[in-house]
């Protein structure tokens, strides 16, 4: 035997990696179909849900959710600007119910109610208030 080494061969090179552009990856599923921003956005404005947009527009209302979120908070917020401009015009225009609600409600007004009991307690008592405005 012979104490040379084995000579290595550098491999040839390959014709078909050189300089070639990446194949671009193919998706799957089918083509998202667009759907009209407008009409979302408007059936969010006048209260519509999540669940009954998707069921108008025949798409699952988790694709709903991830595509158009944005525009339908959008809507739904324009709605709520909407009835406080509303609740506001009627209260204004001296609906003393809406005055009442309104102050109740957005004001932190209303009737406290204290309560106190000295002595021992045998028995569970229920207390309702009823508060009557005039008319009812």
């Amino acid at each position: 035997m012979s104490n040379s080494s084995p000579t290595i061969k550098p491999k040839p090179k390959s014709k078909s990696k050189t300089n070639s552009p990446p194949k671009p990856k193919l998706k799957t599923g089918p083509k998202p179909i667009k759907h009209d921003e407008d009409l979302i956005l408007n059936l969010a404005t006048i209260g519509c849900t999540y669940q009954e947009i998707a069921t108008f527009l025949k798409i699952n209302p988790c694709t709903l959710t991830r595509r158009f979120q944005d525009i339908i908070q959008k809507g739904h917020a324009e709605m709520d600007i909407s009835l406080r401009r509303k609740q506001i015009e009627v209260a204004l225009s001296g609906d003393t119910r809406m005055l009442t609600w309104l102050g109740r409600t957005r004001l932190k007004q209303g009737e406290k109610y204290l309560v106190e009991h000295g002595g021992e307690v045998n028995h569970t008592v229920k207390v309702e208030f009823v508060n009557f405005q005039d008319g009812e």
